[in-house]
Formats: C-alpha cells, structure tokens, sequence
C-alpha cells in the first residue's frame, strides 16, 4: 500500500484502511473503491491524507517512517538541538503557568513576559528550517497544548517576518499563536489528551475553544488582533471553517497567518495515532487546499520552508536517493531532485514520483 495525499486522489483508488473525520466518525470504509463523491468528502471534511492499495507490500511504508526518524534522530544529537530543547522546555514550563493563572485565575497577561517567553526560545538559533526540524523533534509532553502553542507562535512568528511584519505587529501575531488554543484550558482533561481519534460528540466540544479562548481574553489590556486570533484561527477562507464559518473578507490577516501555523504544526507533529508527515507532503496538501487559505500565506510560507531544503537528501516514492536542488515556485513541494548518477528529474512535470521522506 502507499500514502496518498488527498488533492491527488484518483477514481479507481482501493482504500486500504478506514478513513475517520477528525472528530472519529467513519466516512470511509476499508476496502472502497474511490469515486467522485467520496474525493470530494476526503476535501469536505479536511483529510490530508490515507493509504490505497497496490502492487506491493507494506514494506515501503514502514520504510519511509524508519528514514525519516533517522533523520530526526542525527538531529536530535546535535549540540545545538539539545540547548535549544533545554530552553524550550523550560520556557514552555514557564508559559504553562501563566497560561492557566489567566484562563482560571483570570491573572492580567503581562505581554512584554510573554512576548521575551517567545524571543528567548529562537534567540541565539537558525532562523530557518531547522527550527522547524528542531520543535518537531521536542517530544514527552502529556498535555501537548501547551508545548503546540509554543511551536505555533514560533512558526507564526517566522512566516510572519517572510511576509515583512515587523516590530508590534509581528509581535502581536507570535503572541497571537502562542494564545491561540488558550480556550482548551476550559475543555475536561481527558478529552484534550487523549491518545485516539476524539468522538463526534468530543469533537463537537472541542470546536468550542476559540469562544472560549475569546472569552477569556476579551477583557485583558492587550491588543484586540490578539483576541481575534484565538476566535478566529479555525475559520477557513472559503467558509468552511469554525465558529462562523467566515470568508476570506472577513477573517483578520494575523488569524490567517495563525491558522497555516497550527495546520502545519499539527500535520509534521507525531500523534499516538499516527506518524507526522514529512514537509513536502503537508506542503503538497496546503497547495492542494488553497482555496481555504490565504494564497498570499501559502505561497510564501510553502515557498520558504522547501527552500530551506534544498541540498537535503530525500527518498522518492520507488525508493531511490534524491537530492533537493531547484524548488518550483507554483509547486513548492514538487522541487527538481538530482538523482545519484547525476540526472535531474523535475517532480512538478510528473505524477510518477513524489518525496516521502528525508535520508
């Protein structure tokens, strides 16, 4: 069987596992043969991504995984990881907090403290994907709110400085992120962290936090964009999204820069349910996707992440060795890859090849 991203789903496809929604609830079941109602259900409800069958075994799958965690894990040994994963815990213990003395206590945000909590983290470290590389490698969390919404300001923060915000607005959309998801400090304990796939009723009190969240926040002294966010950063731009299902018009751009922060952190992050997805493929879902975005976002956060990968070995769908060379800006995720014996193969120009993981 192989992975498939939704936005190249075929008719025809065999399915080889249950699709569920993110809330649990079945949509798919193992062993349908795709047709043009279930793609458009898989774009309906937001899938990023599911198994089909084909002419081989499973062995290219488990494969990938094993390649892209030894990836991760040269990582992980580095010096510069471990300092980083030092402050960032520390931080985020920190942040841990305050975050609950102003949902329950209703403690008054200091921003300047928050705003240092951030700076603190990416002070002194690349600027680039590597920090990306860096907070999905933070692991050993039991509430991964908190350590999410860390990373969610950090990613925030860098598309934010590639779209040229500066000085208090860049400021407002990095605290913004890292405020986003404070409404799931009101949801019960279990459901927050629990280990599987949430129930339609779990999800359907889960959707409550960005009222929360503003709720929490509308009567503190600080910016209003930074409330805004955490009521608006599940809104999608073509109407799709949460609490009130609002258009591109009417979404606020800090909430838009947000919102391809959280969706990119929660689909390269390891869930106990599930592997992470390499970059490439989640770049290739967002561009398969972005009508629900802001193009501008996309366009320039996508473009920046895969450049940050060129030079970077990868293993392409048959299992050969590539090297990342040349990215395509309309197709950021489909970058030109030179193979061992030196020959180039452009991804953008066929569907026969895609990355799948880093060597």
């Amino acid at each position: 069987m192989k992975r498939v991203y939704t936005p190249n789903a075929k008719i025809g496809m065999r399915v080889a596992g249950d699709i569920y929604t993110e809330s649990g609830h079945l949509i798919i079941k193992k062993g349908s043969i795709l047709n043009g109602e279930y793609i458009e259900t898989l774009k309906k409800y937001s899938i990023f991504d599911f198994f089909v069958y084909e002419n081989e075994n499973d062995h290219e799958i488990a494969q990938d995984i094993l390649n892209s965690k030894e990836y991760y894990e040269n990582l992980k040994s580095t010096e510069e990881f471990k300092q980083f994963k030092k402050v960032f815990v520390n931080k985020v213990e920190e942040f841990s907090v305050t975050l609950n003395d102003v949902a329950v206590k209703n403690a008054k945000i200091n921003l300047e403290e928050l705003i240092h909590c951030i700076d603190s983290v990416t002070e002194g470290f690349q600027q680039n994907v590597w920090l990306f590389d860096a907070l999905h490698c933070i692991e050993g969390y039991d509430d991964m709110t908190y350590h999410h919404s860390m990373n969610v300001a950090i990613i925030s923060r860098m598309i934010g400085k590639w779209l040229g915000y500066t000085g208090d607005e860049l400021n407002y959309i990095s605290v913004g992120g890292l405020l986003h998801d404070i409404g799931k400090i009101m949801m019960p304990k279990d459901i927050i962290t629990k280990p599987s796939r949430l129930t339609p009723n779990e999800y359907a009190v889960i959707k409550s936090h960005p009222v929360f969240g503003y709720q929490i926040l509308m009567n503190q002294d600080i910016d209003e964009r930074i409330k805004v966010v955490a009521y608006e950063h599940h809104e999608k731009c073509n109407g799709t999204g949460y609490p009130k299902r609002k258009w591109a018009s009417e979404i606020h751009p800090f909430s838009k820069i947000v919102a391809v922060a959280d969706i990119y952190e929660a689909m390269t992050a390891d869930r106990s349910y599930r592997e992470g997805l390499c970059p490439f493929d989640v770049i290739n879902v967002f561009m398969g996707s972005i009508e629900a975005y802001d193009p501008k976002v996309i366009l320039c956060a996508m473009e920046r992440i895969a450049s940050g990968y060129v030079n970077t070995k990868v293993y392409l769908n048959n299992g050969i060795e590539a090297t990342v060379v040349v990215i395509n800006k309309n197709a950021p995720g489909r970058p030109m890859v030179m193979l061992e014996d030196g020959s180039v193969i452009n991804l953008a120009e066929t569907n026969k090849y895609v990355i799948t993981s880093f060597k």
